[in-house]
């Protein structure tokens, strides 16, 4: 639910075909429909809908914004997941990359963290679950500052996420630890802002 104030004249989706997704995926969760559903409800308030992501930077009030991951995945049938569009804003000598569910099983992260580059923030991939934010990502992103999405606490993050996270010097929190997490980047320097359902 959107603030009654923002209005959406646009939405990017990135276009789902499920012949290209693993059969597991397709018998146990019914993507196709949910895809269905946002496209009819765009359809149904007149919102564009634009499946040619962008790759390269575009300005969105004072931000940057980068979709990183814009095509999808044809080679072999694989699961949703690699398919997520990462998105990097940046704003003033400030940046955040936000994973969504992109994993690294077939080498997406290891594709795009050379070209998003070091970053403040990173809301880890996939909820810091197994196969995503791997060391050499990492590594690559050294973020000051990880948020990671999930309601577990951040010791039980994935055992390799965190190591790696820990050895860069990384901040961890965790959405369901901290009620919520919000990062403003708006000022002279990072502001979080916890408790936000309170």
């Amino acid at each position: 639910i959107l603030h009654p104030d923002i209005t959406v004249k646009q939405v990017y989706l990135k276009e789902y075909q499920e012949e290209f997704i693993s059969n597991y995926e397709v018998m146990r969760w019914d993507n196709q429909e949910v895809y269905d559903q946002m496209l009819a409800a765009c359809k149904e308030k007149g919102v564009e809908v634009l499946q040619a992501l962008p790759a390269d930077p575009w300005l969105f009030g004072d931000f940057t914004v980068q979709f990183f991951n814009t095509k999808p995945h044809r080679e072999k049938k694989v699961g949703e997941n690699e398919n997520a569009v990462g998105t990097k804003l940046t704003v003033r000598s400030y940046s955040a990359f936000l994973a969504a569910d992109i994993n690294n099983i077939v080498g997406t992260e290891d594709e795009i963290a050379p070209e998003i580059g070091r970053v403040d923030i990173l809301k880890l991939g996939h909820h810091g679950y197994t196969f995503s934010t791997t060391k050499k990502f990492v590594e690559t992103l050294s973020p000051k500052i990880s948020i990671v999405t999930n309601d577990r606490p951040a010791s039980r993050v994935n055992g390799n996420s965190l190591l790696a996270l820990l050895d860069a010097g990384s901040a961890i929190y965790t959405t369901g630890e901290h009620d919520g997490v919000i990062a403003n980047l708006t000022g002279e320097t990072i502001v979080l802002t916890e408790n936000i359902h309170n």
